[in-house]
C-alpha cells in the first residue's frame, strides 16, 4: 500500500473517489515566524498538489487554520468533490466539525467553515503528528519568508 508506505504507517487509502489531504501550521517559538502547508493525495498515495505558504507571524491555532484553509482551497478549485482531510490538531479538528466553538465570529474560522459547506463532501479527523510529516515539512519550509 503506496499511501501507507509513504506516511510511515498503517494508514488507510481512502475510497477511490476520494482524495486524502494533509495540512498542518508552523511557528518559530523563537521569532514567532508562521507558515501553513499541506499536501492532496489520491486514493493511490499519489502527489496531486503540495502548497506552503508565509504567515508572518501568528498563534499556533492560526497558522493550522490557515493550513486547513489553503487546504480546502486548493481541493475545491482542483474540482474534488470528496475530500478527507487528516490534521494532527486537535483544536481545528474540533472547530471543522463544529464541537468546539474557539475563535466563534473569527472571519478565518468563518471562512473555513464556509468552505467545508459548499457543495461536496468532506470530513476532518485527528491524526498522529508522526503521519502528518509531509505537512509538517512544506509548512516549515515557508516560515520566515515574505507573506504568501
Amino acid at each position: 500500500m503506496i499511501l501507507s508506505h509513504l506516511l510511515g504507517g498503517n494508514v488507510p487509502p481512502p475510497p477511490q473517489e476520494w482524495i486524502k489531504a494533509y495540512s498542518d501550521g508552523a511557528v518559530n517559538l523563537g521569532d514567532g515566524s508562521a507558515a501553513a502547508g499541506g499536501v492532496l493525495r489520491n486514493h493511490n498515495g499519489d502527489w496531486i498538489v503540495g502548497f506552503s505558504r508565509s504567515l508572518g507571524k501568528c498563534l499556533v491555532l492560526i497558522a493550522e487554520l490557515w493550513g486547513a484553509h489553503d487546504t480546502l482551497v486548493h481541493a475545491l478549485r482542483l474540482g474534488f468533490k470528496s475530500v478527507v482531510i487528516e490534521k494532527d490538531n486537535a483544536e481545528v479538528v474540533d472547530i471543522y466539525n463544529n464541537l468546539f466553538d474557539a475563535l466563534a465570529g473569527n472571519t478565518l474560522v468563518d471562512a473555513l467553515k464556509e468552505l467545508r459547506d459548499q457543495d461536496w463532501t468532506t470530513r476532518m479527523v485527528r491524526i498522529k503528528r508522526e503521519i502528518n510529516g509531509v505537512a509538517d515539512k512544506l509548512a516549515s519550509m515557508s516560515r520566515g519568508h515574505p507573506i504568501g
